[in-house]
């Protein structure tokens, strides 16, 4: 027990202006020396006392008695009305009234006996100072007065403030210097007629110096250890003098009176010490008829915060917690009622996602967490004590994708539950007991259960494991026969249907919410199932399910509709294993759910004739010799005993390639009027593993093209080429070679790389730079290669820089046939004697130039080597032959654009600018020109008839 609040013995009295002073007496069981000094000081303090209180009516003050074996006893108070108020301060003295005739020497020894009172209140006041870790300088309140201005910070625990001066308390602020607690603190102000907003840590209360007054305060703990403590306060009001205590977020003051607080304290309690006694309201409340309604007689008061992402801390007095239509989680609660002279209190819960259920929190504790990014998924709230024999809690929940439940009342769930769905708002008042309806059966939800029974060859019905959802039974060799399935949706509409395929008759007509699917006494097996959800239930879950099938044991599972078992194989369900689970959870269905012997079945869109299917015999789709093209794809395939199925993407004109479509979806466009010009088919799952897909296009120009297998692209790209039909076919594994060549025409990809440019000009004599005349001949290179169709690719197209790793980085990305570097020479001086045209390819050298002219020497063992030296030949000697340049042939180097690239590379040197002869020449529009062309015809021979 916490001695702050042990055996308190009050004596008081009380003059014309019904102030009191209270004197509470502390004994120490293990300090009788010290015990008998406070005692003594008491019996002083009596003497003083019982000097006045034959000069003024003694007035019972606010029923506050003395606190025996945990229990109060109001009839102390009528036996002794000493018995009054605790820790009265010093300045109730100084309000004393003194007649105009006294002298200044009974001012003087008025304020003698104050300052003795005060010694009594000190001396009988003094608690503990530590409590769980926290002392009583923990925690300090400093106020400012009206005229007097900020006073010296006090304890809690005493008073701060002054009484009966009629000077408001215009503002305050505490600060707590424990670590682990903190206090925060609103109040309510007569200026905004609202609630400021809550400070805390030393923050003012209130503007100073405005004429404002406080007319109520809420206090409430926060930090590590703040569910380890309770708030208590109470406030001295104008006419009223000090009301009762409120706790954690309770309001103490006044509303509706205009009447201004002037002081207050605050004791920071364990929950597991006493608590101070509670005899008057701590809110007194003026009804619309001016009259003075006390929390004593009027409807309980419910104070409420949430904790709401992105917003914080938000308050409310009305029944509204959080925030709608924005999507924002409820995190945390804290509710209070003020329950008047009732007993009792407000005790709550939540579901907090990740956590589970927490403890039960009461009165101002926070339910839910702060700063962990958590939802609360569900509520429970309830009172205690006798509030709770005369009115209920009633609550509903606004709940992501479900809006607003119906309400429950009194410690029922209200939310969801395993639905991962987040809390944003709650409605919650407190109304009398017998006027509320019956609690809605929509205020609480959770995942729906499947109950299902089995008609089972040997057996008969079997209902289905409640653990596991099993229908029938395995390593019997029994025929599942006939299923009725009902789904427990909670509060949702909707339910559940089926359908069997059945031996003998196929597939059966759609069943729902019990009715039998299958035949009884007919000795007939189920081959395969269909399930789906409907109604408002199939917008929250899916269905999730499994046959275990003759000779194949347990399938993959599927979902929502698909079918479960075999089809045309003669196999009998076994067993179904059934269950219902969150929307979306399960991304797709097993690709051995479902077993029948593979087919593929090809439809297209097909210009002026719309959808058409495959030839059955060929399985040809499209059209020949019509100049019709194809527009979209649209494949399947019946993959019989075996899993998987087949995926497919078209390239379409002016699209490029789309992506990866699969199992009936479309590839290509309808209504666009846009080619298909290539497509690439593969299988996937078991299926790949005993079978090829084979295909092939009738294109364009070229009529058909070579059959390839298995992702191969068939077709043509940037050829401008129309798709006009397509063949498809599943082979044996391994049993056909194709050749992508032959299946597959394509533009080149060719990389430009102009040389130098921006910050670097490369060579410069004569008032020429490098960097420039090589970017208008590389331009003159891209412009014309892409009229004939290649596609092009460059380093630069502008006068920018770039660094040679940046230039070989790109390359590498896009991947090129070929690539093609442009230069223009120099020997480093004024007219210097070399000129003419050199080509490089890779080799590795070792010093001087880095030149090697042996071609005997070139590693063309290597592919990318040959090729680079193929291109090269090609584009020198075209060059030299339409230029009329000196030939200084095609030499090795170790360039980087020639080292790096991974395609074969070549680089040009189309003159030297210091040479006089040669700059004359290439400065000239015309030379950039011709030697473009020569470039382009070498690298069109490079390429043949592609």
């Amino acid at each position: 027990m916490n001695r702050f609040y042990k055996k308190a013995i009050s004596v008081a009295f009380v003059f014309n202006t019904a102030l009191s002073l209270s004197v509470p007496l502390t004994t120490y069981a293990n300090d009788d020396s010290n015990s008998q000094k406070k005692i003594e000081q008491i019996e002083y303090g009596r003497s003083v006392l019982d000097k006045d209180q034959d000069k003024t009516d003694i007035r019972q003050d606010d029923n506050i008695s003395k606190k025996e074996n945990g229990s109060t006893k109001a009839s102390d108070q009528e036996k002794n009305p000493d018995l009054v108020n605790e820790n009265k301060n010093e300045e109730e003295n100084e309000t004393i009234p003194i007649k105009e005739s006294e002298s200044e020497a009974e001012e003087v020894k008025t304020d003698e006996k104050n300052e003795e009172q005060q010694e009594i209140h000190n001396a009988v006041d003094e608690p503990d100072n530590t409590i769980e870790g926290l002392t009583k300088e923990d925690i300090k309140v400093t106020t400012y007065i009206e005229s007097k201005g900020w006073q010296e910070p006090v304890n809690q625990g005493d008073i701060a403030g002054t009484e009966n001066k009629g000077l408001k308390l215009e503002s305050f602020k505490v600060k707590s210097s424990h670590p682990e607690l903190s206090i925060r603190y609103r109040t309510f102000s007569r200026n905004s007629d609202s609630w400021m907003p809550w400070k805390e840590n030393d923050q003012l209360s209130n503007p100073v110096d405005t004429g404002d007054q406080i007319e109520a305060v809420q206090f409430d703990l926060t930090g590590a250890i703040a569910e380890q403590y309770d708030v208590f306060y109470r406030v001295h009001s104008k006419t009223f003098g000090w009301l009762g205590w409120a706790k954690n977020g309770e309001h103490a003051g006044t509303k509706g009176y205009d009447y201004q607080i002037e002081a207050i304290e605050i004791r920071v309690v364990s929950i597991n010490d006493d608590r101070p006694e509670q005899t008057l309201p701590a809110y007194e409340v003026m009804s619309d008829s001016r009259e003075k309604v006390s929390m004593n007689n009027t409807e309980p008061m419910l104070t409420a915060s949430a904790h709401v992402q992105s917003y914080g801390w938000m308050d409310t007095e009305e029944s509204l917690l959080g925030v709608t239509g924005q999507s924002k989680r409820l995190e945390a609660l804290k509710l209070v009622v003020d329950t008047g002279a009732m007993q009792g209190g407000i005790e709550y819960r939540s579901l907090v996602d990740g956590n589970g259920w927490q403890a039960w929190k009461r009165d101002g504790k926070l339910s839910g967490t702060e700063g962990q990014a958590k939802h609360i998924e569900a509520i429970e709230v309830r009172l205690y004590g006798e509030i709770a024999k005369h009115y209920d809690i009633v609550y509903k929940a606004h709940v992501q994708s479900f809006g607003w439940m119906g309400s429950v009342l009194n410690g029922m769930p209200s939310g969801t539950e395993k639905l991962s769905k987040r809390m944003e708002a709650l409605d919650i008042t407190i109304v009398k007991k017998g006027t509320t309806e019956k609690p809605s059966n929509d205020g609480f939800r959770y995942p729906p259960k499947v109950q299902a029974s089995a008609h089972v060859q040997s057996y008969g019905w079997l209902e289905a494991n409640q653990n596991d959802g099993l229908l029938g039974v395995t390593g019997r060799s029994k025929r599942l026969e006939a299923l009725k399935l009902v789904i427990d949706a909670g509060a949702m509409q909707g339910g559940i249907e089926y359908r069997g395929l059945v031996q003998g008759e196929g597939w059966e007509a759609w069943k729902r919410d019990g009715q039998l699917s299958g035949t009884e006494g007919q000795a007939k097996r189920l081959e395969a199932i269909e399930i789906r959800l409907y109604g408002e239930i199939a917008e929250h879950y899916d269905v999730v399910y499994k046959s275990h099938v003759q000779s194949f044991g347990w399938l993959g599972s599927v979902l929502n509709g698909m079918p479960s078992g075999t089809e045309k194989l003669s196999k009998r369900m076994e067993a179904l294993e059934i269950q219902i689970v969150e929307k979306n959870t399960i991304n797709s269905s097993s690709e051995e759910g479902f077993i029948k012997p593979p087919s593929i079945n090809a439809s297209a869109h097909v210009q002026s004739y719309g959808w058409m299917k495959s030839d059955e015999n060929e399985s040809i789709v499209g059209t020949i010799g019509k100049s019709k093209r194809l527009e979209a794809l649209n494949l399947t395939i019946d993959t019989g005993k075996l899993s998987g199925g087949i995926t497919y993407r078209s390239r379409v004109e002016g699209e490029g390639w789309q992506y990866w479509k699969r199992d009936g979806e479309m590839s290509g466009t309808e209504g666009k009027g846009l080619r298909l010009e290539a497509v690439e088919i593969r299988l996937y799952g078991e299926v790949a593993k005993y079978y090829d897909v084979a295909y092939k296009t009738h294109v364009e120009s070229f009529g058909w093209l070579g059959a390839v297998i298995n992702g191969m692209t068939s077709g043509t790209q940037m050829l401008s080429k129309r798709t006009e039909a397509i063949q498809v076919d599943l082979v044996k594994k391994n049993s056909m070679k194709a050749d992508p060549d032959k299946g597959f025409k394509r533009a080149p990809i060719v990389f430009i790389d102009i040389g130098h440019g921006g910050k670097d000009p490369g060579a410069s004599y004569f008032g020429l730079k490098e960097a420039d005349i090589s970017l208008s001949t590389g331009l003159k290179v891209i412009n014309s290669l892409r009229e004939k169709g290649f596609d092009v690719r460059s380093s630069r197209e502008t006068n920018k820089h770039l660094e040679l790793k940046e230039r070989s980085t790109m390359s590498n990305k896009i991947k090129p046939d070929i690539l093609f570097s442009i230069h223009y020479n120099s020997m480093g001086g004024n007219n210097w004697y070399a000129r003419g045209i050199e080509t490089f390819i890779y080799h590795r050298v070792a010093s001087g130039f880095g030149q090697e002219t042996d071609r005997n020497k070139f590693k063309t063992e290597d592919k990318r080597i040959a090729e680079s030296l193929k291109l090269a030949d090609l584009v020198h000697n075209s060059v030299i032959h339409d230029t009329k340049f000196y030939n200084r042939g095609v030499k090795g180097n170790n360039f980087h654009m020639l080292r790096e690239p991974e395609s074969p590379a070549a680089l040009i040197e189309l003159g030297f600018i210091d040479n006089i002869k040669d700059n004359a020449i290439i400065k000239t529009k015309a030379y950039h020109q011709l030697a473009a062309d020569a470039i382009v015809k070498g690298i069109v021979a490079y390429f043949g008839d592609w």
